[in-house]
Parts: C-alpha cells; structure tokens; sequence
C-alpha cells in the first residue's frame, strides 16, 4: 500500500452481491490515469462470487482495502469506509456502475485548484429492464461556483434529477463534520439525505458540466419488484426535507434579499419544489402499482389523502402547469386537486395489467 501522504483520494464501495457487475465496476476504477488513490471496497455480506471477485482484483491492485463483515446495511457500510479513509478526499461509487474515463483526475484537480468543499460532475443516467436499455439521460450541470451563504442555491440545479453522493468528490471534513451517513435509512435515499447537509454546511463547491459517471437503474419501471415500506417512509422522509430546505431558504430570502431578487429567487425555489412534487407523486403510484403491494383500493385512497394533507409544501401555488403535460406533472396535478381516486385507481391497474 502507497504511503498516507501519496494517497489523496479515498474511494468507497460498498458491495452486496453484485457478481454481475462488479468487474466492470473496478475496471473503471483501477484503470484511472490517477494513481494517487485508495479504493475501499466494503463486502456487506455477499453470499454470491462478489468476495471472489473483490480478492482477485485485491491480488493483482496494490490500491485496493478489502473490509469484510456481516450485512449491515449500505449507511453502515459506507460510514466503515469513511472510519479507515487515509484521503483528505472522498469520493464514492455503487458496485453496478461506472466511473469515467479521467474521473479521478478531473475531480482531484478541480477541487484543489478552487479549495472548494466539493465538486459535482454531470452523469448518465441508463435505465434497464434485465439486459434491454429502455432509455439514457445525460444529467449536466452548469459549470458555476459557490460561495458561503449561496451554496444552498446549489439544490435549484437539482431540480430535474435527485441530489446524488457517486457525482462527486468532497473533503473528508465535510462529510464526517455532518455526521457521515444516517443509518436509519434502510432502503434508499440516504445519499440525498447527506447531500442536504452537505450543501447546508459547506462554505464552498462547484458545479461541472463534464459528465463523470454512468448509473445504471436496473428494472427501474418493473411492477413486479417489491414493495417496501422502508423504501416507502425514506421517500416521504426525503421530499418533506427537500420541501422544508427550500421553505426555510424562501423564508431568509424574504428577509435579506432586495424585492426584485427575493422574487426572482423565491420562484426558482417554488419550482424546485413544484419539481420535487411531481417526482416525488410520481415515484408513489411507481411503488403503489408494485404487484407485491397488497394497499387496498380504500387504503391508497387514504394513504394519497394523509400525505397530501401533512404536506408542507404551498400546494395552494401554481404547482403543475399543464403545457407540455408529462406523466409526472400529470399525476402532480391528480394530487393537487384531491383526485385520489384516480390516483388510486392508476396503482390498481397497472398491479392487474402486470400480473
């Protein structure tokens, strides 16, 4: 292993049966023209080749740091990784993705020539059902700086996609100063969740429009996945934190800001959360329509009802414009006006359509 000094990015993996994908994965890491690096890989219990494969290229690539435990959990895995990290740097990755050609170059640079808290990259987003890619989204971001109390504005970038860890590289200090990764997170989004913090306690970062990574959502539209009622309370936990974030920020706008600006700022943060409304309906009928989600047609009524009604966000506002009409705003809209039977009744064709 190289010398603490020389390792100035340290890069974690959690990986949980992911014998598929996990070669192309380290490929793209160990093959990087920056060799200054340490690649953590985080074996959570695999009960497939996973260990196998994470040996292998442990053998042959003096870089790599094999942790091995019992299934804890991605949050738990993660923070283990960042408990051992020896960089002043860390950036992360999922066991089926890919890091770009120069990734870790590019990354290293841009942060050290800006002395910035982080940096975020653009990605490509490539959706799948088995081996069939259904579509690709190229996520870019708009190359611009920011500084102390304008780093919150950051989110209004990430109103069409969600708030991602994998896009980044950020100082050590920074992530353990939030408290690393929440643990009661137990099925998704608790890379969203730190971010939030992250962009509430950083005093600097940048945006790049250069795309560094490939992330690949495997059976992403498949009504035949489970239902989870982790992954259900997750994404409420994580659309009313957005929606609060951007509440409080309109509120200090309101009272710093000169009238011409708070306007024009409190808008954009109204359609940051219009946006996070319409995706965040949008991914409740996905989950909904799920086969294994025995909700009643009664019970979805009720569940769109008491979630529409402990909302904080101005439902009241010009959320959902109607041209163009996406599925999403359309759906928004449904929730809008209280139409939850419709709501309802969309889940419970698509369960009988699909079985």
């Amino acid at each position: 292993m190289e010398e603490i000094d020389e390792v100035k990015i340290s890069i974690i993996l959690p990986v949980y049966n992911g014998e598929k994908f996990l070669s192309e994965t380290l490929n793209s890491i160990v093959s990087q023209n920056f060799d200054k690096y340490e690649l953590i890989i985080i074996n959570d219990g695999s009960t497939d080749r996973s260990k196998d494969i994470i040996d292998d290229f442990a053998a042959r690539c003096n870089k790599i740091v094999v942790i091995n435990q019992s299934n804890s959990g991605i949050c738990a895995a993660r923070n283990k990784g960042l408990a051992i990290a020896k960089g002043k740097y860390i950036m992360f990755c999922d066991h089926d993705d890919i890091y770009c050609e120069n990734y870790l170059e590019k990354a290293y640079n841009t942060i050290i020539e800006g002395n910035f808290d982080f940096v975020k990259f653009g990605c490509e987003e490539i959706l799948l059902s088995k081996t069939e890619i259904l579509s690709t989204k190229v996520c870019v971001l708009v190359e611009q700086e920011y500084r102390n109390d304008n780093v919150i504005n950051l989110i209004l970038q990430y109103s069409d996609y969600n708030e991602y860890i994998w896009d980044g590289i950020y100082t050590k200090d920074l992530i353990c100063g939030a408290g690393g990764f929440d643990t009661k997170f137990l099925a998704g989004c608790e890379d969203i969740d730190l971010m939030l913090r992250l962009i509430s306690s950083a005093k600097s970062c940048k945006t790049s429009h250069s795309i560094m990574y490939k992330h690949f959502i495997r059976n992403a539209f498949s009504t035949s996945r489970r239902f989870s009622v982790n992954t259900y309370d997750s994404l409420k936990e994580m659309y009313k934190a957005r929606i609060t974030l951007a509440e409080d920020r309109i509120a200090t706008i309101n009272k710093i800001e000169p009238a011409g600006l708070n306007k024009k700022l409190t808008n954009k943060y109204r359609k940051y959360e219009k946006k996070k409304t319409e995706q965040f309906v949008y991914a409740l009928l996905g989950m909904f329509s799920f086969v294994s989600c025995n909700l009643t047609f009664l019970q979805l009524r009720k569940e769109f009802s008491k979630i529409r009604n402990s909302s904080t966000v101005n439902i009241a506002a010009p959320m959902v414009r109607l041209n163009p009409i996406t599925k999403q705003s359309f759906c928004a809209y449904l929730f809008k006006i209280r139409c939850y039977t419709l709501l309802a009744l969309i889940c419970i064709i698509k369960r009988r359509v699909s079985k």
